[in-house]
């Protein structure tokens, strides 16, 4: 199945109150969607699931990379 991947960056200190602000987790799977839904419009596609996260690092300079996957289909 093909994929499309988006990566957001998110400041350190969001990141870490991320598991107490759901709210924030939700503004970065719809950042990502958004990401996804763009690359996947230019090849013909769409994605056909809710981004998943499946990596996450620090930069070393302030912020976190966020690693999104979703499965994508033709139009």
């Amino acid at each position: 199945m093909p994929t499309v991947e988006a990566k957001i960056l998110v400041r350190e200190d969001v990141y870490v109150t991320l598991p107490q602000h759901p709210e924030r987790v939700r503004e970065c799977v719809a950042a990502a969607e958004q990401a996804m839904n763009e690359i996947a419009a230019e090849k013909g596609s769409r994605i056909r699931e809710t981004p998943r996260l499946v990596d996450q690092r620090a930069t070393g300079l302030g912020f976190y990379e966020l690693h999104f996957y979703a499965d994508v289909e033709k139009r």
